[in-house]
């Protein structure tokens, strides 16, 4: 899982938002947590492509994100 580094204020944004979907045990957040790390991207640069399959979960901590689906290819 790549998402940010483990700063505390950084890190405490990802478990707001994560625990607001699900709970977890603090054994099960200190095990998921252990599993986050930082990545950065270019401007103009591509997270995943079409037909690619991710095995990332990922967390916007600053910055935008634009996804465009090629219908020719649904």
């Amino acid at each position: 899982m790549q998402i940010i580094k483990n700063h505390s204020s950084q890190t405490d944004i990802v478990k707001d938002a994560i625990f607001r979907l699900a709970k977890f045990s603090s054994e099960e957040w200190e095990f998921y947590s252990s599993k986050i790390s930082e990545v950065s991207f270019k401007k103009k640069e591509f997270l995943i492509k079409q037909g690619e399959v991710e095995n990332n979960a990922y967390y916007i901590c600053s910055g935008a994100v634009r996804y465009v689906v090629n219908r020719r290819d649904l």
